[in-house]
């Protein structure tokens, strides 16, 4: 089990975190200091490590209890992956026929449901700063160059998602963004003094 738990944490920590308490870009180049991100990153593995143990059991339950744990509907979510994969994905036979082991199959199947709660805890996001019509330019801005405003607020989802507050997290972001706007690379990177904790 151990070896599983390591490769949840490197699927949750990739582009995103490093301990104990660093937000990184995706390029891993930037990164600031966040005091509550440690806490908020342990308490969303442990709920996912909480239904591991269930894989061994009933692959079905164990797929509706990860994607209850990360509030995502399993319905769709199993529809998607059952289209990517071309097959029923909780079958140990379907995987077989791929000459996919049991902890890569369990893997793919953690990091399909993943994406699906990135993507609905991004949606959230854009949506609370009001980021949803945003220019192409500045999406692309944000994908890229200063992609550790999207790790920012997708870590201030997750704090909300696990009651866990983050204070001066949305401060933080809202003044990131004014720079982003304009693209003002020099006074985003002085905004993120690397002593300070946020």
């Amino acid at each position: 089990m151990k070896h599983r738990y390591e490769a949840l944490k490197f699927l949750v920590f990739q582009q995103f975190f490093r301990p104990p308490n660093s937000i990184i870009d995706r390029r891993k180049s930037i990164h600031v200091d966040v005091a509550c991100s440690g806490r908020v990153v342990q308490e969303l593995l442990n709920r996912m490590y909480s239904v591991l143990g269930v894989w061994e059991h009933d692959r079905e339950e164990f797929f509706v209890s990860l994607c209850d744990v990360l509030g995502v509907c399993h319905e769709e979510c199993q529809v998607f992956m059952m289209e990517k994969f071309r097959g029923n994905i909780l079958s140990s036979d379907f995987w077989a026929s791929l000459r996919i082991g049991e902890d890569q199959a369990l893997l793919l199947i953690i990091g399909e449901v993943y994406k699906s709660f990135y993507s609905k805890k991004m949606k959230e996001a854009y949506e609370r700063f009001s980021l949803s019509n945003i220019e192409d330019h500045i999406g692309e801005l944000l994908s890229n160059k200063y992609s550790l405003v999207n790790s920012l607020l997708f870590l201030n989802e997750l704090s909300v998602f696990v009651n866990i507050s983050c204070t001066g997290l949305e401060d933080l972001i809202y003044e990131l963004l004014q720079y982003v706007y304009e693209d003002d690379e020099e006074g985003f990177l002085s905004l993120l003094d690397t002593d300070k904790e946020y």
